[in-house]
């Protein structure tokens, strides 16, 4: 966990880079409407596709940095808009996030979408990419991969 003192920015314990000014408002809301904790995952239902297409608020979106307190301006707020947004921002920013395991925990605990970060974890274990441009293009792919397998049938 880093510090939240003389910070613009600060690691949540799920090491979420937000900025400091929104962390009060959400530590506010969270101790106003949280939970007891589960004390297992398996207590936990599967969101399922419809879920995991729908959009979180602002707050809970990825928001894009390419170093710690280097926000890009650029956040997604649902998985389409990840995907898209991928494309987009600095490549620095996808290097940055790839190799902290930012989207998978995003993915993860934000989205609930298990398949997806495992798909994601998988990507880590794979050789070096040719260039940083390749491991975008491997992200947004699998990213679109999964949005069309939620997609319900029309």
């Amino acid at each position: 966990m880093c510090s939240t003192e003389d910070a613009a920015f600060f690691c949540s314990s799920k090491d979420y880079i937000v900025p400091k000014a929104l962390f009060g408002l959400i530590l506010s809301r969270i101790h106003m409407t949280s939970k007891p904790a589960q004390t297992s995952k398996n207590n936990a239902k599967p969101k399922k596709g419809v879920e995991l297409l729908s959009n979180v608020p602002f707050e809970k979106g990825f928001h894009f940095h390419i170093a710690l307190e280097k926000y890009t301006g650029i956040t997604a707020n649902s998985l389409g808009e990840f995907a898209d947004k991928l494309q987009i921002v600095p490549v620095e920013s996808v290097v940055f996030h790839f190799h902290r395991d930012d989207f998978q925990k995003w993915i993860r605990n934000v989205i609930g979408d298990e398949v997806l970060a495992r798909r994601f974890d998988q990507l880590r274990t794979w050789p070096s990419w040719s260039s940083d441009e390749n491991l975008r293009k491997d992200l947004v792919k699998t990213v679109k991969k999964r949005l069309d397998d939620l997609k319900p049938n029309q």
